[in-house]
């Protein structure tokens, strides 16, 4: 019994912070909606080369961020606008990896709130990455980088194949 107050903050923290980033991933589709279409695209054509793309930036991203707050001054406040901004890119990534799940998972409300595709997603993403050591150490760190891979190949994606409203775009036709 006096373990109970720690076990049930740790636990409390970590499902606060799956269900923030819930909410984070929802708006990221909702502010970039065709960022997150096109990773989402990039994602579904060819996740290999995203994942393969996204294992080296998230593993430098993470090396640099970490030698960068080794330092004083300003080198730990750069480390900080570097981590925020790969962790924003990052969120783009993950919202077009849920939406590309959630599209995977189809229900007649898409045409009236396409957001729920995303929700859908991320709902089940969220669950396969709250699952104990699996989850935590592979699941998730895959999973971000198969977003940033996807986020990178995105635009190159949309240059070759442009499709009008996009792949994951829900048209009411």
């Amino acid at each position: 019994m006096p373990y109970l107050g720690s076990t049930l903050f740790v636990t409390t923290l970590a499902l606060l912070f799956l269900l923030s980033l819930f909410a984070a991933l929802i708006l990221a589709y909702a502010l970039m909606r065709g960022s997150v279409e096109r990773a989402a695209g990039a994602a579904d054509d060819r996740p290999k080369t995203a994942l393969l793309v996204g294992l080296p930036l998230t593993a430098g991203a993470l090396l640099l961020l970490i030698a960068l707050a080794q330092g004083g001054g300003p080198a730990r406040g750069l480390a900080l606008f570097l981590g925020l901004c790969t962790l924003a890119v990052a969120l783009i990534g993950l919202s077009g990896f849920a939406l590309k799940i959630g599209a995977a998972l189809p229900a007649r409300v898409d045409l009236e709130a396409p957001y729920r595709r995303v929700a859908r997603g991320a709902a089940v993403l969220l669950v396969a990455c709250a699952m104990p050591v699996f989850g935590w150490f592979v699941v998730l760190p895959l999973s971000i980088s198969l977003g940033l891979g996807a986020v990178v190949l995105g635009p190159r994606r949309a240059a070759h194949r442009a499709v009008p409203g996009g792949a994951y775009h829900v048209s009411a036709q």
